[in-house]
């Protein structure tokens, strides 16, 4: 059976990606858990597909996942802040 390809990850502000470390977070995403589900919901080349609207992933020819965490929009993304009393 194939070995699946590396995951590589785009930095923030872009720029080619690099390999996964397999350990650390991507953007406070925890990828352990999460890379395998990928692999199963994109087992195809081909992309970029949006996940839960904080990733974009692709899956290249050699079957490299690529993930490239989506600008926040702070209109919309980030919850106001209470007011202090």
């Amino acid at each position: 059976m194939p070995q699946p390809g590396r995951v590589l990850l785009v930095p923030m502000g872009g720029s080619d990606p690099v390999p996964w470390d397999g350990r650390s977070r991507y953007n406070s995403q925890g990828l352990t858990a999460l890379v395998p589900q990928l692999r199963q919901a994109y087992p195809v080349p081909g992309g970029p597909w949006e996940y839960g609207g904080v990733l974009r992933v692709w899956v290249r020819q050699n079957d490299d996942l690529v993930l490239e965490r989506l600008p926040v929009d702070p209109t919309n993304d980030i919850p106001a802040t209470p007011p202090k009393k």
